[in-house]
């Protein structure tokens, strides 16, 4: 295993169980080095830590004053990619940030919210 996989199970291990387990029932994490073209041509750019592909769980109760927030399809659930060679410093504790921010986005959180809001930059 390698020393960055070693952190990430490190990072897995400080988030509640509840959000854990969406790795493991509904979300694909990948590793990579950096954000590659593939992931580019996504929208990610170069430096970034992290990046979520797919749509936002659906949440009937999560409403605003619109209606639902989000699109209530069946999701099948997204990808949450680390770029390791983007997260500074290389710790659980930056790491278990990053995977808040990415599955964040999951559960349906913009950028605002995530950084501005809750802090997980």
């Amino acid at each position: 295993m390698s020393a960055f996989a070693e952190i990430v199970d490190e990072a897995r291990a400080l988030l509640p169980a509840r959000i854990d387990r969406l790795l493991d029932d509904e979300l694909c994490l990948v590793l990579k080095d950096k954000p590659d073209a593939a992931d580019l041509a996504r929208g990610a750019s170069p430096d970034l830590a992290g990046y979520f592909y797919g749509r936002a769980r659906p949440d009937p109760e999560l409403e605003d004053d619109e209606g639902p927030r989000w699109d209530l399809e069946p999701v099948a659930g997204g990808v949450v990619a680390l770029f390791a060679g983007n997260i500074r410093p290389q710790t659980a504790d930056r790491v278990a940030i990053v995977l808040l921010h990415e599955i964040g986005h999951y559960l349906g959180f913009d950028e605002t919210e995530l950084v501005e809001g809750m802090g997980l930059s």
